[in-house]
């Protein structure tokens, strides 16, 4: 579950499914609850892999399979709120929920064979080494996430239980 432009968007497990909800308030009924329209997705993967993460980056959404990563941005058309950006599909895809992050206005995660990634939005670039990789084939899960210290921003790459949580 993730927040863009107001809605809550969720990735339905083992299905291509990305789900939101209407804008603010406007998501709420009566008795102040939540309230999802089952019709109200989109396809979140062209490949046949499963969308397994997503994420706010900038003005479009990534969403994250197990093989590729693919973009999507608002429409402003409320019958589909969102629809894929034609062309921008990465092929390569996260280990799993929780190993995909912005970090320095770029898009990084961590792939299935546990190498780290960044793309800026034009090509991919591998930012780990032999020696990380091998460490993080020793971990269960992989959850990858940024944070900012003394006026830098770092990538933090830490185990989890394989659930995506820290």
């Amino acid at each position: 579950v993730f927040e863009h432009q107001g809605r809550f968007l969720f990735l339905r497990a083992s299905s291509h499914r990305l789900y939101w909800t209407e804008p603010l308030a406007n998501m709420l009924d009566g008795s102040g609850n939540i309230v999802i329209d089952g019709a109200a997705y989109v396809s979140a993967e062209n490949e046949p892999d499963w969308a397994v993460d997503g994420v706010v980056w900038g003005d479009r959404l990534a969403i994250a399979g197990t093989r590729t990563i693919e973009l999507f941005t608002a429409t402003g058309v409320e019958a589909a709120a969102y629809a894929p950006l034609v062309g921008s599909t990465v092929s390569r895809g996260v280990c799993g929920t929780g190993a995909m992050c912005v970090w320095d206005n770029q898009l990084c995660w961590v792939s299935p064979e546990r190498s780290i990634w960044r793309w800026p939005g034009n090509q991919s670039d591998k930012l780990s080494n032999a020696g990380i990789e091998e460490k993080l084939r020793g971990f269960v899960g992989v959850s990858l996430t940024s944070f900012h210290f003394d006026g830098r921003e770092f990538l933090h790459v830490f185990e989890n239980d394989g659930s995506g949580a820290p």
